[in-house]
C-alpha cells in the first residue's frame, strides 16, 4: 500500500501552506478587488488545498480521477487585463477584416479601420463584447466538460476543445456579419 498512498505529512503541510497563502492573499484583495492576478493566486490556493486534501484520502488514484474536475475552476477566473485585451483586440481584427472581406465578396463597397466597419449607409462597430472572449471562455469551459463527462481520450478531448472554439469563432463571425447585413 505505500505506493498507492502519499505521505500523509507532505499533503497536510501543502495543505496547510495552500491555507496559509489563501488568508494572505486574500487580506490583500479585499482592498485591489479588480487585479485578477489576486483572483488566479486565490484560484490556485483552492485548486492546491483540494489536490492536497484528496491526496491525503485517496492518494495517487484520487488525485488521477479528480485532477480534472478540480482544475476545472481554473478557466472560470477572468483571464489576466493584459491576455485578455490583447486576445479581444486580435479577435476583433479578425472579426471586422473577415466581415469587411465578405462585403465585398458580396458586391457591397465597404471598408474598415480599426474596429469600424464602414459602408455607404452607416458604420457598423464591432465592440469587445462582440469580439467573443467571453463565449470563447464559455465555449472552453463546455468543451473540457463534456470531454471529461464523456471520458475522451486526449486526442477526443482535444478535437471537441478545438472545435467549440471554432464553433464560437464562426458565431461571432455570423453576428458582426448579420449586424453589416442589417445596417
Amino acid at each position: 500500500e505505500p505506493d498507492r498512498k502519499l505521505n500523509l505529512n507532505v499533503c497536510l503541510a501543502l495543505a496547510a501552506l495552500a491555507m496559509a497563502l489563501w488568508g494572505g492573499l486574500w487580506v490583500v484583495r479585499i482592498p485591489n478587488m479588480d487585479w485578477r492576478l489576486l483572483d488566479w493566486g486565490l484560484s490556485f490556493c483552492a485548486v492546491g488545498l483540494t489536490l492536497s486534501v484528496l491526496a491525503a484520502m485517496g492518494g495517487r488514484a484520487w488525485l488521477r480521477h479528480f485532477s480534472i474536475p478540480v482544475l476545472f475552476v481554473l478557466l472560470a477566473v477572468p483571464w489576466l487585463t493584459r491576455v485578455e485585451t490583447g486576445f479581444v483586440l486580435g479577435l476583433t481584427r479578425l472579426i471586422v477584416l473577415a466581415t469587411t472581406e465578405v462585403a465585398l465578396w458580396i458586391g457591397w463597397p465597404a471598408w474598415s479601420a480599426g474596429n469600424v466597419i464602414y459602408l455607404p449607409s452607416g458604420t457598423v462597430g464591432v465592440e469587445e463584447a462582440c469580439s467573443g472572449v467571453r463565449s470563447f471562455q464559455g465555449t472552453l469551459m463546455a468543451s473540457v466538460f463534456f470531454g471529461e463527462l464523456h471520458r475522451l481520450r486526449l486526442a477526443g478531448r482535444a478535437f471537441i476543445v478545438f472545435a467549440g472554439l471554432m464553433a464560437a469563432l464562426v458565431l461571432n463571425f455570423c453576428r458582426t456579419l448579420a449586424l453589416t447585413i442589417v445596417a
